[in-house]
């Protein structure tokens, strides 16, 4: 899983030279309803298993961390993110 240590959204500085993790702007999902995010969430996905780029050791890893912080709510709520990635 990538390390966010350190990490600043907005340093000043939006060059990359490969050393940092590349994060997507949320920008462009500002305003989608929860369909739509779980449409663009399922088209990222499916790109990723296309590509290779896909880790489910990642996926795992990312909801060990954050299930202890989430409520009954949450966690409902990612267990559907995790039904539509596996779909």
């Amino acid at each position: 899983m990538r390390q966010l240590k350190n990490f600043s959204a907005n340093d000043g500085n939006n060059d990359n030279d490969g050393t940092d993790p590349v994060i997507p702007s949320a920008d462009k999902y500002e305003g989608l309803s929860r369909e739509q995010l779980l449409e663009a969430l399922k088209r990222a996905v499916v790109s990723a298993k296309n590509n290779d780029s896909y880790s489910a050791e990642q996926i795992e890893d990312f909801c060990n961390f954050v299930t202890p912080m989430l409520d009954e709510e949450g966690k409902k709520r990612l267990s559907e993110v995790l039904s539509v990635i596996d779909d």
